[in-house]
């Protein structure tokens, strides 16, 4: 909700898959997630991520594409306020 509060908008890969029931393997869903990755600003993560293979995964994308991780909102605000400056 704080990402949008803050004017942008968010992809949320756990909100994406929730009522697919198992209909489409994970790995379907890591590579879907995966192709949002370029095209983001910055990944922002929430409580549990050091615990998601998938997550983990993410992140290591996200730092060879060059795209900014952080773990907290302020970070991230401080980060895209300069950025769209």
């Amino acid at each position: 909700m704080a990402v949008f509060q803050l004017g942008h908008s968010a992809f949320i890969p756990h909100a994406n898959t929730r009522f697919f029931d198992g209909t489409l393997t994970d790995q379907f869903w890591l590579d879907a997630t995966a192709a949002w990755l370029p095209i983001s600003d910055a990944v922002l993560l929430v409580r549990g991520w050091a615990d998601s293979e998938g997550t983990l995964g993410e992140i290591r994308l996200a730092r060879e594409l060059g795209v900014p991780v952080f773990t907290s909102v302020e970070a991230m605000e401080e980060y895209l306020r300069v950025t769209d400056a």
